[in-house]
């Protein structure tokens, strides 16, 4: 019978949350390590989704069909002159999204999530190979997980200062 796959994610954010959705839904035994102490729900102001991808992210289950968001198709530009008071329409540019609570999103992605073991407070101190190849993730706080791990992706967002690393092996070891 063949090992289970083991999974670690390096940043429990957004990113982090669908990887580790998408590693659960794909069997994988996946461990979130997120460095913050705190729920992250209340952390961002606001994101926008592209509408296909918001769809398609209701229609894999990743969100619910349930969560608000406000559904936009045109950006509009203003403009006001240094101490005016009004705003004067300087453009209008068609721009489909789904404007969206970035806490809402966060805890619809956590919560589709289920069974991850989800590590608050565990900051990452060192990422590195055994002997035998496998990933050894160390916590600042001294806790150490070795893994059957080997780096599968660097996963990069716009504005994430520090995007989630993605580990994923077998659980031999």
């Amino acid at each position: 019978m063949a090992a289970a796959l083991r999974i670690g994610v390096i940043g429990g954010s957004i990113a982090g949350c669908a990887a580790a959705v998408a590693g659960s839904r794909a069997g994988a035994d996946v461990t979130v390590y997120e460095r913050s102490g705190a729920e992250l729900q209340d952390r961002g102001f606001g994101t926008v989704i592209p509408p296909p991808l918001h769809a398609e992210l209701v229609g894999s289950g990743y969100l619910g069909p349930d969560m608000p968001t406000a559904p936009v198709g045109t950006r509009v530009w203003l403009t006001r002159e240094p101490g005016g008071r009004s705003a004067r329409e300087l453009a209008r540019q068609p721009s489909p999204v789904s404007p969206c609570n970035w806490g809402l999103l966060w805890r619809s992605l956590r919560a589709s999530a289920g069974s991850v073991r989800y590590l608050r407070g565990q900051p990452v101190a060192s990422v590195r190979a055994d002997a035998a190849g496998r990933a050894v993730i160390t916590s600042a706080r001294g806790g150490r997980r070795a893994t059957a791990c080997h780096p599968v992706a660097d996963v990069q967002a716009p504005r994430v200062a520090r995007p989630p690393l993605l580990l994923a092996g077998d659980a031999a070891g």
